[in-house]
């Protein structure tokens, strides 16, 4: 493996836990937002519930007012009259009537009264023994046709007799209208339900049918924690906080459901986006140090290979790089130019050395030849004649041909020595 990529990869890994760390800082970013947003959707139940306890608190001093109007036979018609501008001056109640304990109305507001429904029964006996306000179920009663929360306060003579009881016909959609955060953001929803787990109230006031689906799976897991997730009839994810008011504890319940995947998209993309930067980031750190490499280690290095490998070819005239820098590059190339210097230096010494040895050597083979001629003599004349021209014919050719193999070796060795 090349330098160039050692670096790269040593860059890689040391990159490698930063990007770790942001993925856990986005996981555990998304958790406390989801969890944010688990306590926002508690947080805006329990205020809807505030609101919706203080309109009920509100409403006691007009049902105070409805109760101690005197009741008699023939003032039927003014004291309907009567409700009605009492009506007229809180938008949010829609009808008001008195019920005696025969369960028959009187100065009743409503357009067409009729019997007391099964489903307020229960409040109207309830108040009747309790002797304070109730507040009843949530239906289409009393003839309005239309979702009303009933408020029943006992109604009694002036001896303090219980005679019947006031009922006040609360307008959800009113009320909703004078919450302060009416202005609900798209993907939370409000939902009011009675104590049978009926839709009331939806805001925004759109898709009924959806609202419906949601309270009917908010109101069995109303009673287990203030938050839930559940899934909606399209598969959504939605964040449910839950909450009900003091004085109708187990008749009205208030949710907010929040849909989790718009509430988490921003950060999801956040997210996206910083594990996309961290990923480019190290994808630009590791080009980088390619090419910082390249131009910093990777070429001087080359630089010296191949100064260094046409030396190790024999061509001593090939000199090593000078860099600009006293970097530890520079600092090697300058030693290995010395060390060159100094090979160079012994070469030519030896080179001259060899030189002088070849040239001592032959002046002695030249001495030792001449003298080798001259060997002819007194002992040469002893020999008979017949023999003595082949002698000296074989001693001279053996000497020559020795001088000879001698002055060839020496000029071969002198000419391939290669330092």
């Amino acid at each position: 493996m090349r330098l160039r990529r050692r670096l790269s990869v040593l860059v890689a890994i040391a990159l490698v836990p930063s990007l770790l760390l942001t993925a856990y800082n986005a996981a555990r970013w998304r958790i406390f937002l989801e969890d944010e947003t688990h306590a926002t959707a508690l947080s805006e139940a329990r205020f809807t519930a505030a609101e919706l306890e203080q309109a009920i608190d509100n409403s006691r001093q007009l049902v105070t007012a409805i109760s101690k109007y005197p009741l008699a036979s023939g003032n039927n018609e003014q004291c309907t009259s009567y409700f009605k501008s009492v009506i007229a001056d809180a938008p949010i109640f829609r009808e008001a009537a008195i019920v005696d304990s025969g369960e028959k109305f009187h100065c009743s507001t409503f357009p067409f009264p009729g019997p007391l429904a099964a489903e307020d029964r229960g409040s109207f006996y309830d108040t009747l023994k309790a002797g304070k306000i109730t507040v009843g179920p949530t239906a289409q009663g009393l003839a309005t046709r239309s979702p009303s929360i009933h408020l029943w306060m006992p109604y009694g003579n002036v001896d303090g007799s219980i005679k019947g009881a006031a009922v006040l016909a609360l307008n959800p959609e009113k009320w909703a209208e004078s919450l302060p955060s009416y202005s609900w953001r798209l993907e939370h929803r409000l939902v009011v339900l009675n104590g049978n787990g009926a839709l009331v109230l939806t805001l925004p006031a759109t898709d009924f049918e959806e609202a419906g689906a949601i309270a009917k799976s908010i109101f069995s897991k109303i009673s287990y924690a203030a938050t839930a997730d559940i899934k909606d009839a399209n598969g959504r994810s939605l964040i449910v906080g839950f909450a009900s008011p003091d004085v109708a504890a187990g008749s009205l319940f208030t949710a907010v459901a929040i849909d989790r995947d718009q509430a988490l998209a921003e950060t999801s993309l956040i997210n996206a986006r910083g594990v996309v930067f961290d990923f480019i980031a190290m994808f630009l750190a590791v080009i980088g140090v390619w090419l910082a490499a390249y131009i910093m280690i990777d070429r001087p290095i080359r630089a010296i290979i191949r100064s260094a490998r046409k030396r190790e070819a024999g061509d001593t005239s090939a000199q090593f790089p000078k860099f600009r820098f006293s970097d530890e590059f520079a600092q090697l190339s300058a030693a290995l130019t010395r060390m060159s210097g100094r090979i160079d230096e012994l070469l030519k010494q030896i080179d001259l050395l060899l030189r002088e040895v070849q040239h001592r050597v032959m002046s002695s083979l030249n001495l030792l030849s001449s003298f080798s001629t001259c060997k002819g003599g007194p002992a040469a004349a002893a020999e008979p004649n017949n023999t003595l021209p082949m002698r000296g014919i074989e001693s001279s050719r053996w000497e020559r041909s020795i001088v000879t193999f001698i002055r060839a070796t020496l000029w071969s060795m002198s000419n391939s020595v290669n330092f």
